[in-house]
């Protein structure tokens, strides 16, 4: 530092003596100490500047020269502050822009002579300089320069960073704060922005930690604080919670928690960021509410879909709306059946313990409600579901008294539907005063018409029930009626060909030649007549599923042998030939050869018909498994637009075929549905005036259990003595004269008497009464039918020793056997077939009792048997049969199954009860087919079953002679 900085004086002449001596040492030492100072000054990084009482600068470090550059020709010894400040001030080192320097240098001396604390000046450089000035004793004025540049930049670093830092917590949707660890777990800091987010200031939060307690909502709480452990374990926890505004509503909040330690790692503070959930939390429970309601309309849809009945549906959706809204009650009502209108309570209910509401249940289980009564009766009136905020004050429902001693609150109900019938209402009860919920109404009308379509069901199935009982009653009223129609039809018939067959077999060598082919035409005719009927029925049997499958093992030439013969006398032309073309003649089928028979004789006897010269072909050749019948002709052939329909029902090709070879249209339609009976189809191929081949393709061998024949009867027990007219005497029980009079006619040659018993009835009492030889019995009776008979005369000990023949037009051999009756002829019968059933059931002059409604049945009887010396009584129904037996033990009885008062199977139930009449032979007359289990069931109970058709003499022969071995039966065959 120079002598003109330091500011000193010339050195003093050297004195003498010893005062200067000591004086002279003491400036020494002041001048070693100044120099000290001096240099310290220097050294500092400081800028120093001292001056004195009169403003001139009397020292100053180097420093202090660089906090004013540019100034070295002002700054010296002597130079005045204010020379030195105005030249800064000229220069614009320390003056700001936009200050003058004269009003910048009044400031500045001002402050110079009364320094009141540092001055912050920033320079034009940027430099930020703190000036601090102090007056010294004598009056001068220390000032020390201190370059404060990165310190205001670190507290310009530090003013960002706390104002972006207050923006941040500021703007930020999350609310920070903090609270100490221990003691009362004191809040430290809370953001601004509570204000946004609770609506609180920011020292309501810091007053103290139950700021926050209270505020927690009461259900959360507990589970809030349990956490905070977890908290103190892991060092962060995340918290979601319900908190109360200062508006006194809940807001859900997102609390993440953070841990704070202190370096000996012992926990001191908890910093949390507090987010605004509710938005979320009520979408996520409103999707919890909407899984709630699908769930809960899955479970109704399925409820519906396998309740057996309404009652059930209910009862599980009581239960399930109950548990999903936590109310405890609910309740079913049902609109009342009689069509008033009211509601009345049914025993559904769900109760979530079994003795509460007891008063309200008792009411409720006695009272019901009008329209418009309670919610249940609201429902009822509109529709549509109903809300209650408080039952005990609905004056409308006449519970509220017992909800009010219940403390039955809120209660809801919505309709079961059906369209827009309400057919049931379910209502449900709350203790406390709940708000309507719409979107749960809502959910409960899509319940009540899921349990609507359960309603739904249940009547459609009964609608179907009822449906499916009209349709089998329409069926058993159609079967009634064909059984009918056959028996009306077939009786007068069977009288024309019975009578018929017995005048051309007396007349024969007496009539004129012209009269015996009118008496030809007229059997012909009568025959073709009963043909017809039988085709319709046969369609109608098949249509209902009665025609059934009777499998045997059999060999194929017999079959084909009888069928060819039967056709050939339909050859009325002598240039058409019959010919047979087999590959195999010594197969053997395993199928139904009945049907297969019929089968074959309709398609023949079609190619016969149509057919003026040429050729009719049966060949037959194995294809496979099946077997191929082909019917080929050389006829007038079938044109190409009518072979689609060849197979339909009463279907001719034209008029004119129809005019020219007669026919129904039924045979090819019977032909096709048995052959698709017997697992195969029939198929055609036609050429217009070439000729047409019908195949037949079935299986060769049907699998399945083959029907065997049923075991004869076992022999009967030897009939207790009874005693006996002595005569051939033949009980018939028919109720229609005219089969009696045509088995008198038919036996009395044959030395039978046979009497008649027009009912079920009679023919049981006649049996007792005249315990005849036989008896023959009509199944279709009225009032005791053949059954009814055949049953009685094998369950009466006093008739059922006496043989019994059913007679009639319905074939059911199987169940007249199982009922006992010896044998079964099928009207019309022939003389032949009578005479043989009782030769083979009724020893020489025994009795036959017939039994059938029709008298000409047992007058034909005696006359085909009268060569046989048997004796045919008569009786026209079951009941009449029974009589006559009681009266007389016939030997044998021909029974016809449809008979007034007293049909042929109730006639053989009574038949059978008696222990001793059970034993009596019967043969069954019918005129129409059986199926397998009517025929299973008459062998068990007849001897013998008799086709009504006519009653041809040999047959009826046959089946008499089957337990009647009567002396001169062989001069039968010649008859």
């Amino acid at each position: 530092m120079s002598q003109a900085q330091t500011g000193s004086s010339p050195e003093q002449p050297p004195g003498v003596g010893g005062s200067e001596a000591r004086d002279g040492e003491r400036l020494e030492a002041a001048g070693v100490a100044k120099g000290t100072l001096i240099e310290a000054i220097e050294s500092s990084s400081e800028g120093f500047a001292l001056f004195d009482s009169d403003d001139r600068l009397v020292l100053s470090n180097d420093h202090f020269r660089d906090f004013h550059p540019r100034l070295e020709a002002v700054i010296g010894p002597g130079a005045t502050f204010q020379a030195i400040a105005r030249a800064a001030a000229e220069r614009c080192i320390e003056r700001p822009d936009g200050v003058t320097v004269e009003a910048w240098l009044a400031e500045r001396m001002s402050h110079f002579h009364a320094p009141s604390g540092p001055l912050l000046q920033q320079r034009t450089d940027g430099r930020w300089v703190q000036v601090n000035e102090r007056k010294t004793n004598d009056g001068g004025v220390v000032a020390v320069y201190t370059d404060v540049t990165e310190i205001k930049r670190a507290e310009q670093t530090l003013r960002t960073t706390q104002g972006r830092l207050t923006y941040l917590l500021t703007a930020s949707p999350s609310m920070i704060c903090s609270f100490e660890v221990g003691g009362r777990n004191a809040p430290t800091f809370i953001s601004e922005n509570v204000r946004d987010l609770l609506g609180y200031e920011p020292d309501d939060y810091l007053a103290g930690p139950e700021f926050w307690l209270d505020r927690l909502h009461p259900e959360d709480r507990d589970r809030v604080l349990s956490e905070f452990p977890n908290l103190l374990r892991q060092g962060h926890n995340v918290i979601e919670y319900r908190f109360l505004r200062a508006d006194g509503t809940y807001r859900w909040v997102r609390d993440e928690q953070r841990l704070l330690r202190d370096p000996n790692g012992e926990p001191v503070e908890v910093v949390e960021s507090w987010s605004d959930i509710t938005a979320r939390k009520e979408a996520e429970l409103a999707l919890q509410k909407q899984t709630g309601f699908v769930e809960l309309l899955q479970a109704a849809a399925t409820a519906a879909n396998e309740a057996s009945t309404v009652e059930d549906a209910i009862g599980f959706c009581l239960d399930r709306v109950a548990h999903h809204t936590g109310w405890p009650l609910g309740h079913a009502y049902i609109v009342a059946a009689d069509g008033s209108g009211t509601l009345v309570p049914t025993g559904l209910w769900h109760c979530d313990a079994p003795g509460r509401f007891g008063h309200f249940r008792a009411a409720t289980n006695g009272t019901a409600l009008r329209t418009g009564a309670g919610p249940a009766g609201r429902v009822l009136l509109s529709g549509q579901p109903e809300w209650n905020l408080d039952v005990q004050a609905d004056l409308d429902d006449p519970r509220a008294a017992a909800a009010a001693a219940d403390g039955v609150r809120a209660g809801f109900g919505f309709p079961v539907t059906v369209g827009r019938e309400v057919v049931a209402a379910l209502e449900f009860f709350a203790c406390d005063a709940e708000p309507p919920d719409p979107a749960l109404l809502k959910v409960m009308i899509n319940i009540g018409a899921q349990l609507g379509r359960v309603v739904e069901r249940q009547r459609a199935e009964e609608a179907l029930r009822q449906a499916k009982e009209a349709a089998e009653d329409a069926s058993r009223a159609k079967s009634s009626f064909l059984a009918n129609m056959s028996h009306e039809l077939r009786t007068p018939l069977n009288a024309i060909i019975g009578f018929t067959r017995l005048v051309m077999r007396r007349a024969k060598d007496v009539l004129p030649v012209k009269q015996f082919e009118n008496l030809e035409k007229i059997l012909a005719s009568s025959e073709h007549l009963l043909s017809l009927i039988n085709s319709i029925l046969d369609l109608a049997k098949v249509e209902a599923g009665r025609m059934e499958v009777k499998p045997s093992e059999f060999a194929l030439a017999p079959v084909l042998d009888l069928c060819l013969r039967t056709v050939e006398p339909l050859i009325k032309n002598e240039g058409v030939r019959l010919l047979r073309d087999v590959a195999d003649p010594s197969a053997t089928l395993r199928t139904d050869e009945e049907k297969l028979r019929q089968i074959l004789i309709n398609l023949l006897s079609n190619a016969i018909k149509f057919t003026e010269a040429g050729s009719v072909t049966l060949r037959v050749r194995p294809a496979g498994e099946h077997i191929e019948f082909a019917v080929a002709d050389t006829g007038i052939g079938i044109p190409a637009a009518a072979l689609s329909a060849i197979f339909e029902e009463f279907h001719q090709v034209d008029n004119s075929a129809t005019r020219s070879h007669s026919g129904t249209g039924l045979g090819l339609a019977i032909s096709h549905r048995l052959a698709r009976l017997l697992g195969g189809r029939i198929e055609v191929e036609s050429r217009e005036g070439q000729g047409s081949t019908f195949t037949l393709s079935i299986p060769a061998r049907i699998t399945g259990t083959s029907e065997t024949a049923l075991p004869a009867p076992k022999p009967m027990p030897a009939p207790p003595p009874v005693p006996r007219s002595g005569a051939k005497v033949v009980l018939a029980i028919d109720d229609d004269p005219n089969v009696v009079y045509l088995l008198q006619e038919n036996l009395a040659d044959a030395g039978y008497t046979v009497v008649g018993a027009s009912s079920g009835q009679d023919g049981l009492r006649m049996a007792r009464t005249l315990q005849p030889r036989a008896i023959t019995l009509d199944i279709m009776m009225p009032g005791t039918d053949g059954w009814q008979v055949l049953h009685a005369l094998k369950t009466d000990p006093q008739t059922r020793e006496i043989p019994v023949v059913l007679i009639s037009i319905v074939d059911q051999k199987e169940l007249g056997f199982r009922l006992g009756a010896t044998d079964y002829i099928v009207k019309p019968f022939e003389r032949e077939a009578l005479i043989g059933a009782l030769a083979r059931i009724a020893p020489d002059n025994e009795r036959i009792l017939v039994i059938d409604d029709d008298p000409n049945v047992p007058d034909l009887v005696r006359q085909l048997l009268d060569p046989e010396h048997c004796t045919v009584d008569w009786v026209a129904d079951g009941q009449a049969g029974l009589e006559r037996i009681a009266q007389a033990r016939p030997s044998v009885i021909l029974l016809d199954l449809l008979m007034p008062r007293m049909d042929g199977l109730t006639f053989l139930d009574a038949l059978q009860a008696d222990p001793v009449a059970r034993t009596i032979p019967v043969v069954v007359l019918t005129a129409a087919s059986l199926d397998s289990g009517e025929r299973e069931m008459l062998r068990e109970r007849v001897l013998g079953l008799i086709d009504k058709q006519g009653l041809d003499r040999a047959a009826l022969v046959r089946e008499v002679q089957r337990v009647l071995p009567l002396p001169g039966s062989e001069a039968l065959d010649g008859r």
